[in-house]
């Protein structure tokens, strides 16, 4: 008996994700695809998968063509995996799950800076706020980051996030330097992954910051998409 399921990843561009790449190294009991498509509502046309991960642009857009929703997708009105159930489209979101597994769970009493204004850091700011554990998050929109860089101010904080996808801050045009004031091993958090070390992950690794590049969080975003979608992480890759 065939058990094999189809997902696939949805957005533009995805030309250079390497979402089914990780996906396919767990196991190749199902098939993983990737549809770049200018509209959102092919999720609605294309109704063959068990499953469907999104990414940019639709992560807020999608939700007008969802059914119904987890509540951490609720409260951070961002949605990057959809589960099919009974036929309804439902919407999750596991990218503020996928960075709080990454930091342990951890981040009691500590000072975090979030560093963008898009879904990304939306969603981490929500779950990390969720954990009630007391932890103290300043969020950096657009403008608050131009202040930080025409003013040459430091960014104070224990744990720094950068979801803006830049390549350019941080660099000698865009000056941005980091301050970790309580701890002995501060932890800086890159969600970018596609162009090489960004100059704010090469400053924090020169500075001895535990480090978290875009692919480990992408991992975990796998990770938690599969337990979503009932895949066993057991099994591994051929088995």
């Amino acid at each position: 008996m065939n058990t094999s399921k189809n997902f696939v990843l949805l957005g533009d561009p995805i030309a250079k994700s390497h979402w089914k790449e990780l996906h396919e190294e767990l196991s190749d009991e199902h098939d993983f695809f990737t549809m770049e498509t200018s509209s959102i509502q092919a999720i609605r046309q294309v109704t063959s998968y068990a499953g469907y991960a999104i990414t940019t642009p639709y992560k807020r857009s999608v939700m007008a063509h969802l059914d119904a929703f987890s509540l951490g997708a609720a409260m951070s009105q961002c949605v990057n995996t959809v589960q099919v159930q009974a036929g309804l489209l439902i919407g999750h979101d596991t990218d503020g799950e996928a960075v709080a597994r990454l930091l342990g769970y951890n981040s009691h009493g500590k000072e975090v800076a979030i560093l963008g204004n898009g879904p990304a850091a939306h969603s981490i700011q929500t779950r990390l706020e969720n954990e009630a554990c007391g932890c103290q998050i300043k969020l950096y929109t657009r403008s608050g980051i131009e202040n930080l860089v025409f003013e040459n101010s430091p960014l104070v904080a224990d744990i720094v996030i950068n979801a803006t996808g830049s390549y350019e801050l941080g660099d000698a045009n865009h000056p941005l330097q980091l301050v970790h004031p309580h701890l002995t091993y501060p932890v800086f958090v890159e969600l970018a992954y596609q162009g090489g070390d960004t100059p704010l992950l090469a400053q924090a690794k020169a500075a001895g910051a535990r480090c978290y590049t875009g692919l480990d969080v992408l991992a975990k975003v796998v990770e938690t998409q599969r337990e979503i979608w009932g895949l066993s992480e057991l099994a591994g890759k051929g088995k």
